[in-house]
């Protein structure tokens, strides 16, 4: 049986990106002299509003603060088979951030609840209130700014392509004609098309109906299957 080609990294575009949305910054566990910089102050009634408003005033009528999850964003947000809950990096600075949810309410029982989405869904889950967090790996920029408040940034990135290794493709030059998956609704989808076709207007290089929309997991799967 002939081995399987291991894919090839191509770096065709130079797009940095900086990613997190509604996930906390790592803080230093302690200073020089061993306080702890974690622990919160003390919360007192005059410190707190006298009433709340938005998603605090929401969290406390519910009980429920809603983390959205990926699926497969690895290792900031992830399913793991015969685990109870999603788990990576993001996710853990999501329950960061419900934990101090809960100290800014006085300690009111606050219930962590899950709720998927996608590269597709996640900015519309958080302006529609479906979800109160979305914890996985999307990228800050003046576009969903205008709509949605980010955390500050947890990790910076760049769009690369990977290609079989002893294939044709060398550059993204020789992409012509080819087959090209990227997840939808992303900013990497954007750099792709924009490359695609430079000299396009904006709203020309933007997802349309007729597009297949991929998520991570099913991008492996489309790559592993060769297609």
């Amino acid at each position: 049986m002939k081995p399987r080609a291991r894919p090839r990294r191509l770096a065709p575009a130079a797009l940095a990106a900086a990613f997190a949305l509604f996930v906390a910054s790592p803080a230093l566990a302690e200073d020089l002299g061993g306080a702890d910089l974690t622990a919160p102050p003390v919360t007192s009634a005059e410190a707190l509003p006298a009433t709340l408003s938005g998603t605090l005033a929401k969290i406390r009528a519910s009980g429920i603060i809603t983390l959205g999850y990926r699926d497969a964003s690895f290792p900031f947000s992830y399913v793991r088979p015969g685990s109870p809950e999603p788990l990576g990096y993001s996710v853990d600075l999501c329950k960061g951030v419900a934990a101090e949810v809960t100290r800014e309410l006085q300690g009111a029982p606050v219930r962590i609840a899950y709720e998927p989405v996608t590269s597709d869904t996640r900015i519309e889950a958080v302006t529609s209130g479906k979800i109160d967090i979305e914890c996985g790996s999307t990228t800050d920029n003046l576009e969903r700014e205008k709509t949605v408040a980010f955390s500050p940034l947890i990790f910076v990135a760049g769009t690369k392509l990977l290609a079989r290794r002893g294939g044709p493709i060398r550059s993204f030059r020789d992409l012509t004609g080819k087959t090209l998956v990227v997840t939808s609704g992303t900013t990497n989808e954007k750099a792709m098309r924009a490359l695609s076709n430079p000299t396009a207007p904006p709203a020309a290089t933007t997802d349309s109906a007729q597009t297949p929309k991929y998520d991570h997991s099913q991008l492996d799967r489309l790559i592993n299957n060769q297609r």
